[in-house]
């Protein structure tokens, strides 16, 4: 069976561009409104299951800051940094309100439902994706996951874009997966940090040696 783990759907665009290609995909979204029009956007697909919770270190409750912007993608675990604000693309992004939220281990939810083998595996978790990773590691060792798509944020920069929140440096990706996966693309952007439109964060590709 050919699986998509999708962790981070926002509005979920992305995911509906890729979720024909596999034969169950299972859709993660903390933001309770965004998951419910998910929901029921998808409830005539058997092969899609929306998950309304945020993937963490936990399965109990968190806190959930969702972001001014408008469509809300910089919504995580951890708020907006000053850091973020001041270095990163030239914008007034912070915290509009906080929910409660279920918190999930990826790796008990993997066992609930019996997955033992993910095609593609694509997380855009606000600062989280690294964390998240290391917690199905073994999944990783035994290169049980075919394609893995993260978000990072990138090296050169000194601080996080997200308060309270584990590292999510690139070069840490880069050696979490270096004996068992390739890259095979990153993200193509403005990174120079002289420019006011520069981009703090690009997407990691790798497929399985």
């Amino acid at each position: 069976m050919k699986i998509l783990l999708y962790l981070g759907l926002n509005h979920g665009n992305s995911f509906d561009t890729m979720r024909k290609g596999f034969d169950m995909c299972y859709g993660f979204e903390a933001i309770p409104e965004l998951a419910n029009k998910l929901t029921e956007r998808y409830k005539n697909d058997d092969r899609v299951e929306i998950i309304n919770a945020a993937v963490c270190g936990e399965n109990k409750q968190q806190t959930f800051y969702i972001s001014t912007n408008t469509l809300m993608e910089s919504s995580s675990l951890g708020e907006i940094s000053d850091y973020y604000r001041s270095n990163g693309p030239k914008n007034q992004i912070g915290t509009k309100r906080k929910v409660i939220v279920d918190g999930i281990i990826l790796s008990d939810f993997l066992i609930e439902r019996g997955i033992d083998h993910i095609d593609t595996y694509v997380s855009d978790i606000e600062g989280m994706d690294y964390f998240v990773l290391t917690t199905i590691k073994d999944y990783v060792n035994e290169k049980k996951i075919d394609h893995i798509q993260v978000e990072a944020e990138c090296d050169h920069w000194d601080g996080q874009s997200h308060d309270n929140l584990p590292s999510n440096k690139e070069s840490l990706f880069y050696k979490f997966l270096d004996e068992n996966y390739k890259l095979t693309k990153q993200q193509q952007g403005n990174y120079n940090t002289t420019d006011d439109k520069r981009w703090f964060h690009r997407d990691l590709y790798f497929d399985k040696k």
